[in-house]
């Protein structure tokens, strides 16, 4: 619909806005639930100073559905529905100077509460997983998880401390993680999976 390889999709349900992207965070935004879109890259350059991924990551939260938030080698928001103008980092210093984000998840019922995956860039840097607790002000690296590249985070939408974790390559066993603790700790739930890359979790919310 929008060009280029397409990429992600989030919804905005209480404003009837669509967001599409393709590569390199090549932003779009339609108001007409979908019959036109108007293009929203950042105008100030701001995310394009870092390194960013193919398939840049960006989500947004029913807790703050006004906000974007996007990654590169730091984490941004866009707190007026994706305005150009509109972008800041949420901290300082970069995740990991040799990785830039893959992945990215808001808690659903408390936006304070956020997780980024990322992948290398070269081989000084192996992937990992971050959480902040106070919005993306301060990060944690969470060591006690595959050297994988984690693909999917995903929230439950029925409880907020449970996320999954889908990881990529080829390593028997480790390919979903769950946390029923807001990432404090982690099971492997792989349970056998075939050892072939994971890349995304869909939930049931019924069940």
């Amino acid at each position: 619909v929008i060009g280029g390889d397409g990429m992600s999709t989030a919804i905005n349900p209480a404003e009837n806005i669509i967001y599409g992207s393709y590569q390199n965070f090549g932003l779009n935004k339609s108001t007409d639930k979908g019959k036109t879109f108007e293009y929203i890259r950042p105008n100030n350059n701001i995310l394009y100073t870092e390194q960013i991924a193919f398939n840049t990551p960006y989500e947004i939260t029913p807790a703050n559905p006004t906000a974007l938030y996007a990654g590169g080698q730091r984490i941004y928001i866009n707190e007026n529905n994706g305005n150009p103008n509109g972008w800041r980092p949420l901290h300082e210093f970069v995740l990991d100077a040799n990785a830039t984000t893959l992945a990215l998840a808001i808690s659903p019922k408390d936006p304070t509460l956020i997780f980024a995956s990322t992948s290398p860039l070269n081989n000084k840097t192996v992937p990992k997983l971050f959480k902040s607790t106070n919005g993306g002000i301060t990060w944690q690296h969470l060591s006690n998880l595959p050297e994988l590249a984690a693909m999917d985070i995903i929230f439950d939408p029925n409880n907020a401390n449970t996320i999954y974790l889908a990881y990529s390559g080829f390593k028997p066993d480790a390919h979903v993680f769950k946390s029923t603790d807001a990432g404090n700790t982690w099971e492997n739930i792989d349970h056998g999976l075939p050892n072939v890359p994971t890349n995304c979790i869909a939930i049931n919310p019924k069940k």
